[in-house]
């Protein structure tokens, strides 16, 4: 006993030798998920697999009453098309400015941008993903995947691509051009109203 009346603490010295390590639950809770993180990440560095690159994804869409297709790698985004903020322009595409995830997004009629006359206010938006631009079309009927080899031709469209499915003829909408063409309209409709 101490001098106080309390038990005397007495310290020993213990070799690390000698101690056994006691088997941590939370080291295995660590590894485990230490594990699980590396696998993921080696999910993102393999190759992608053979049976899905073999695969384009499309959404089926109308112009007017005509089926086509949108490749669903250049959307980035497919919207009903609720409210519009319109006022006058020059290019008569443009139907008015669109908020989408907290972004202001021009939209236009792909209709008319294809060459289709004037029709009903379109229901659907795809916000492009190559530029902040949202092109509208009347109805959205669906998404599905097309075996590649057997996707599209140039074939027997005055348009260019095209898209064979089981009753069906579908152009390839052409993003990319129709984003030049856009962009095209936007400037000649600037340099009118400079004048």
């Amino acid at each position: 006993m101490s001098l106080y009346g309390h038990p005397k603490i007495v310290s020993t010295t213990v070799r690390s030798a000698e101690v056994t390590p006691m088997r941590d639950p939370g080291n295995a809770l660590q590894n485990k998920a230490a594990e699980l993180r590396d696998a993921f990440d080696r999910s993102f560095a393999t190759a992608i697999r053979a049976d899905t690159a073999l695969f384009d994804d499309f959404l089926a869409i109308r112009l007017r009453d005509d089926p086509h297709v949108l490749r669903l790698c250049g959307v980035a985004r497919l919207l009903p098309l609720l409210a519009l903020t319109q006022f006058p322009s020059a290019v008569p595409h443009w139907l008015g400015l669109a908020g989408v995830a907290g972004e202001v997004v021009p939209v236009y009629d792909l209709g008319l941008l294809l060459g289709y006359p004037a029709g009903a206010m379109p229901r659907w938006m795809a916000v492009c993903r190559a530029a902040p631009v949202a092109l509208a079309f009347d109805d959205f009927e669906g998404q599905f995947r097309h075996p590649r080899e057997a996707n599209a031709s140039g074939e027997g469209s005055p348009r260019g691509e095209v898209l064979r499915t089981a009753g069906h003829v579908r152009p390839v909408v052409p993003v990319d051009e129709v984003i030049a063409t856009i962009k095209s309209l936007a400037l000649q409709g600037a340099e009118k109203k400079e004048r």
